[in-house]
Order: structure tokens, then C-alpha cells, then sequence
């Protein structure tokens, strides 16, 4: 089983992939840890999908000052070829994420 990182950055206003690459043909992903932090001063939700399954669907993130930080519970969630995480925010440049995983043979 490799180590990676699965995506970093900024969650998008619209909804779009943020995981680095589908899971590839043959492999089967574990997502191990998923963090996101909202950069902002005031609130703002998130929708987040694993294959389609929202993991959390419009969730609010207080801004700074507040429980600026999520922690996602998604602790071995198992993904299969083609799947793919996507997400989106209420503002574009507000919630910063990071994530990781590993990646095995089927």
C-alpha cells in the first residue's frame, strides 16, 4: 500500500473533482484523513461527496474565531477504480482542505 496525498487546497464555488486523480484502474484508494479549515471571517457551508455520497452535505463552518476546523470522520473509507471526491463551497477561496490516503492493488 502506497502513502499519498490525495488533494490540497482551496474547496471551489462550483462543484468540482479535489482529489488529485480518480482511483486507477486495477487499484482500490483508502482515504484516511480529511481536514477542512475556514479561512475566513465569516461562516460558510460546504457539500462534500465520495462517489457521489454526501460526507458532509451543506455543512457550516464558523469562521475564524469560531470551530473554524472540521475534521471529516472518514477514517478508511474504501474507494473503487473510477471513483472520485468532489466537493463545493459557498464562497470560492474560503475553505481551505487537505487530505490523504493510500493506494493498494485490488
Amino acid at each position: 500500500m502506497v502513502a499519498l496525498r490525495l488533494g490540497q487546497g482551496f474547496i471551489p464555488d462550483s462543484l468540482e473533482n479535489i482529489d488529485i486523480h480518480a482511483v486507477p484502474t486495477g487499484m482500490v484508494r483508502v482515504l484516511k484523513a480529511l481536514t477542512l479549515v475556514n479561512v475566513t471571517e465569516d461562516p460558510c457551508w460546504v457539500d462534500l461527496f465520495l462517489n457521489d455520497s454526501p460526507i458532509p452535505k451543506h455543512y457550516i463552518i464558523p469562521g475564524i474565531g469560531g470551530e473554524n476546523t472540521l475534521h471529516v470522520k472518514v477514517i478508511d473509507q474504501v474507494m473503487h477504480e473510477g471513483e472520485r471526491i468532489t466537493a463545493e463551497a459557498e464562497f470560492e477561496n474560503a475553505i481551505s482542505y487537505y487530505m490523504s490516503g493510500k493506494e493498494e492493488e485490488a
